[in-house]
């Protein structure tokens, strides 16, 4: 099972509900490593939130897996703690929860902040005119050179028009709208409690600027 790499701040030999204190400040993982066995609990500010434990002759996920590692915790194992990042902690969440080994509901994901050095991020990219982040047809944040207002405003428009195709048809929640013209980009895509709205050229690269924004999404700095 791979996890992100995050950082390792120690190896240590003791149990499991030893090193859980060790933790309790951080967002990480205490991973088992063996020559035939491997496990790990995934742990948020001293809380359990995954489990996963492999031996050759099983593999148990989730509270089974949380169990058997715990089930003696008078034995000390070979254990590496490793803490992560907001983003690293988002991906090792999302794994567990691909792979059924979540031990409770998955918390919510912090919201993403946005201010105007985030957003000049992105306007740097090639081919961007301007960025904003709206909310309610309102401008919040903007860089570029636009009329923000009414970009914000047709936004909104989009927005709506977009939400209420995606539930017509029924294919899920909205992650993007884009419009394209001869004459330029228009792509909307929400950020935390607020929406962006970025205007590029005709040639800009598209795929690049969707990167960008989903690391934007993610909190990526």
């Amino acid at each position: 099972m791979n996890l992100p790499e995050g950082s390792v701040i120690g190896t240590i030999r003791t149990t499991l509900t030893s090193a859980a204190p060790l933790l309790a400040n951080s967002r990480g993982v205490m991973e088992l490593k063996g020559t035939s066995v491997e496990g790990f609990i995934l742990m948020d500010r001293g809380v359990q939130i995954a489990a996963y434990y492999w031996d050759g002759a099983q593999a148990l996920s989730g509270k089974p897996a949380l169990d058997h590692l715990t089930a003696d915790p008078g034995s000390p194992q070979e254990l590496r703690l490793r803490v992560y990042t907001e983003n690293e902690f988002g991906q090792a969440l999302a794994i567990s929860q691909k792979e059924n080994l979540l031990l409770q509901v998955a918390p919510a994901p912090s919201p993403v902040p946005l201010d105007e050095r985030r957003l000049e991020k992105i306007q740097k990219l090639p081919g961007v005119l301007a960025v904003a982040a709206f909310s309610e047809g309102f401008s919040v944040y903007a860089k570029g050179k636009a009329d923000f207002e009414q970009i914000a405003a047709v936004a909104e428009d989009l927005l709506r028009a977009g939400k209420r195709i995606a539930d017509d048809i029924r294919t899920g929640g909205l992650e993007q709208v884009i419009l394209e013209t001869t004459g330029g980009k228009f792509i909307i895509a929400p950020c935390g409690d607020l929406y962006l709205c970025l205007l590029a050229e005709s040639e800009a690269n598209l795929g690049l600027i969707r990167v960008a924004l989903r690391a934007l999404q993610s909190g990526v700095n």
